[in-house]
C-alpha cells in the first residue's frame, strides 16, 4: 500500500508593500530557478503543500498569500481588485529578486497572474494558468456577492471550528463516492473543450508561444490550463 502523500515542508517569510504586509511560504530550494504559486479566491497558499514538493528538486518554490487571505494583512477600507491582487504581485517579485521564474496561478490567481505578466513582460519565463474563469455570468457573479457580503462567523476555539467543517463536510459517502460525484457534476458543466490554441509573438522582445486549452460550461468560457514558454527554454 502506497504511503500517503505528505505536505512538503516551509518556512515562512515576509514581504512589506505599500499597502500591508503579504506572507508567503518558502519550501525550497535555494539556489533553483524560482517558481512562485498564487492561490484562489478565498484560500491561501498551503493549497499548495501538497504539490511543492514535486518541484522544489528542480525549482526554489514559493506559495504567496495574497492580500486579505492566509496570514497576508488586510486592507482597510477594502481594496481587492485585480489591480490591487497584480500590484501587490509585482511588489513582491521586486522584494524577492524574482527574474525569470515559473508563475503559477490558480482560480483568481490565474487571473491575477495574467494581468501581472502583461503588465510586467520579460520578468517571467513560464506561466501556467490553473481552472481560471475568464468570463462568467451575471448570476455566478450576483451570488459571489450575496456570499461575500454575508456576516462572519466567530468561533471559540480551533476545536470548535474544526469540529464545525467536519460535521459540514460528513456526507456519510465514501471519498471515492464523492469525487465521481465532483467528476459527473464537471461533465454536466463543462460541455464542450475546444482543441488548444498555440499563439507566437514573433516581434516581441523574447518570442514565445501561449498554449491555451478552454473549455464552454454553463457559465461562460473557462481556462483549463495556459501554458507560455519563451522559445528555445
Amino acid at each position: 500500500m502506497a504511503a500517503p502523500p505528505q505536505a512538503a515542508p516551509h518556512a515562512s517569510g515576509f514581504v512589506t508593500t505599500r499597502d500591508g504586509r503579504l506572507h508567503y511560504l518558502d519550501y525550497g530550494t535555494a539556489g533553483k530557478p524560482a517558481m512562485l504559486c498564487l492561490h484562489g479566491g478565498a484560500a491561501h497558499g498551503h493549497w499548495f503543500d501538497f504539490i511543492a514538493g514535486g518541484f522544489n528538486r528542480a525549482y526554489h518554490v514559493r506559495a504567496l498569500d495574497q492580500r486579505g487571505h492566509g496570514d497576508s494583512a488586510w486592507i482597510t477600507p477594502p481594496a481587492y481588485t485585480y489591480e490591487d491582487y497584480a500590484g501587490d504581485l509585482a511588489e513582491a517579485v521586486e522584494k524577492l529578486d524574482l527574474k525569470d521564474f515559473v508563475l503559477i496561478g490558480h482560480s483568481m490567481g490565474g487571473m491575477v497572474s495574467l494581468l501581472y505578466a502583461a503588465t510586467h513582460p520579460g520578468r517571467v519565463a513560464q506561466l501556467v494558468i490553473v481552472d481560471t474563469t475568464m468570463r462568467m455570468s451575471e448570476d455566478r457573479l450576483a451570488a459571489m456577492r450575496e456570499v461575500g457580503n454575508r456576516p462572519g462567523r466567530d468561533y471559540g476555539t480551533l476545536d470548535e471550528f474544526v469540529t464545525r467543517q467536519k460535521n459540514y463536510f460528513a456526507t456519510g459517502r465514501r471519498i471515492s463516492e464523492r469525487l465521481e460525484n465532483v467528476r459527473i457534476d464537471m461533465g454536466r458543466r463543462i460541455a464542450r473543450v475546444s482543441a488548444d490554441f498555440v499563439f507566437m509573438d514573433e516581434e516581441a522582445e523574447r518570442p514565445g508561444k501561449l498554449g491555451l486549452h478552454l473549455a464552454e460550461g454553463k457559465d461562460g468560457w473557462r481556462i483549463v490550463a495556459v501554458l507560455f514558454a519563451y522559445d528555445g527554454e
